[in-house]
């Protein structure tokens, strides 16, 4: 038998690469579905679909690319001082965009986790070959 190790299965990977994913892809999830306040533009787009007689404000979420806008009507006294909130503005097609671009970043981490492990791997043993002879 010779003392080289079988190679994994591509869909088996270190403990540590999984708790490292696991991290970033909360950190993707909660880029997306935490709310921020928008910017110049999107102000501008709420004002525009404003009802008569309401005030709004509104947030957005979805990262890297806004998935939609959550509208809060706040209507006034002539409408029987009513708020409610609404979804704005969705796309699927940002959505689809902001998934693809967190498998891409997983895909990277991953790939990176893996070769650093079998970097450190192959370079320790031959520190510790040096180090006996």
């Amino acid at each position: 038998m010779n003392n080289e190790q079988k190679k994994r299965p591509w869909f088996q990977y270190h403990l540590s690469t999984a708790f490292v994913l696991m991290l970033v892809a909360g950190v993707i999830l909660s880029a997306n579905c935490v709310t921020r306040l928008p910017n110049a533009y999107e102000k501008k787009y709420l004002t525009d679909i404003l009802p008569i007689n309401m005030e709004c404000s509104g947030v957005t979420i979805g990262w890297p690319i806004r998935i939609a806008y959550i509208v809060n009507y706040e209507a006034g006294p002539l409408t029987g001082n009513r708020s409610f909130h609404m979804l704005e503005d969705f796309s699927w097609l940002n959505l689809l965009i902001n998934i693809f671009v967190a498998i891409a970043i997983l895909a990277v981490v991953h790939k990176s986790c893996e070769w650093w492990i079998g970097y450190r791997t192959v370079h320790g043993k031959q520190n510790t070959s040096e180090q006996n002879s």
